[in-house]
């Protein structure tokens, strides 16, 4: 079967060859802009990681300060002193956990949480191709 090449013939072909070297240069310059790019993305993601690690310590004293006034810690010292008495009202005794356990403090404090963890794991790999140890995009 013969090939079609649309009415130009091979000679005009191996004249319009791409330069030695072209898609090296390609690829090389590829590989510079998606590391600018990750440069970009792990400056951007490394300062929500700061932040994020600033509010997660923030957080962690507000909860434990709202544990004590709360007097969630008094109800865990009677559940380790008085088995019994919990046992008897294990409801009611669950109850009044659940409602002097700080939601809102854990809530912030997980949330905190979970943006480090969620930026860190995004940071990570834009560092690792940035100092070079990992494929750009394009050449994966």
């Amino acid at each position: 079967m013969e090939r079609a090449t649309a009415g130009i013939d091979e000679a005009e072909l191996e004249r319009a060859a791409a330069p030695r070297g072209l898609y090296e240069a390609v690829l090389a310059n590829i590989a510079k802009l998606e590391r600018r790019g990750a440069a970009a993305r792990a400056a951007a993601l490394l300062a929500t990681t700061f932040v994020s690690a600033t509010l997660l310590f923030e957080t962690l004293s507000y909860a434990a300060r709202e544990f004590y006034l709360s007097g969630f810690s008094e109800y865990l010292d009677l559940l380790m002193t008085d088995h019994d008495a919990v046992l008897a009202s294990w409801r009611e005794f669950a109850l009044s956990l659940a409602e002097s356990l700080p939601a809102l403090p854990l809530a912030l404090f997980f949330a905190a949480l979970f943006v480090l963890v969620w930026s860190l794991s995004r940071a990570v790999p834009n560092i690792r191709m940035i100092a070079g140890r990992g494929f750009p995009a394009a050449l994966a």
